[in-house]
């Protein structure tokens, strides 16, 4: 399992580079930084915990990265699939890094499942961690929202609810509550398939005995 934590963490590493080269072939292009393209997204997190597993020795610390890879990072790797129109850019080159950052997003995630040691512990504290970091969304938007159009974790009380379905609802159940709701079953969407990940393990490993 180290060996494999070790792969986790190249690729982490991987992403922050080509997140890196994507910035600057954006700032470029527009001449000016645009905070939309700010990489603080769901799917922005692998790029900073894989790569962190660099420094983290804490057997605990690990468990939360990998557990959240294999629930909250392996949902937003499928999620986006579902309405791929965000992973579109005005240059091949982006669009492709797009499409191969969610794929292995996929593929790591599935991966990370089996470096998790506490499963529990894991999952609980992977939860906690997105919530804090939707904390940390929702400030970021409220204090750059001035400096141009900006919706991470598209969870911004300034912005209308982007998310395929969870928009429709908006004229129903109103933004602020749209927002709630799409949190809360993010959490309840990483937990299942978390949960969906050992029980096909446990399958496997019965029908091999």
């Amino acid at each position: 399992m180290k060996r494999l934590g070790n792969v986790i963490t190249l690729w982490g590493i991987l992403l922050l580079c080509s997140e890196i080269y994507k910035q600057i072939v954006l700032f470029k292009a527009y001449g000016s930084y645009v905070f939309w393209y700010f990489p603080w997204q769901l799917c922005s997190l692998p790029m900073y915990l894989a790569s962190a597993l660099l420094f983290l020795k804490s057997e605990s610390a690990r468990d939360t990265v990998f557990a959240f890879l294999s629930s909250f990072g392996l949902l937003g790797g499928i999620a986006v699939f579902f309405d791929p129109s965000g992973l579109h850019y005005f240059r091949a080159d982006l669009t492709a890094l797009s499409y191969l950052w969610h794929i292995s997003m996929i593929v790591f995630g599935l991966l990370s499942y089996f470096c998790v040691r506490n499963k529990n512990t894991g999952f609980r504290n992977a939860c906690i961690l997105y919530l804090c970091c939707c904390a940390a969304a929702l400030l970021l938007n409220l204090l750059l929202n001035s400096r141009g159009e900006i919706n991470l974790f598209y969870i911004s009380p300034l912005q209308p609810m982007p998310q395929i379905f969870f928009r429709d609802l908006v004229p129903v159940l109103g933004n602020h509550t749209v927002i709630a709701l799409y949190i809360l079953l993010t959490v309840a969407g990483a937990y299942l398939l978390f949960r969906a990940i050992g029980w096909l393990e446990n399958k496997i490993h019965d029908h091999k005995i």
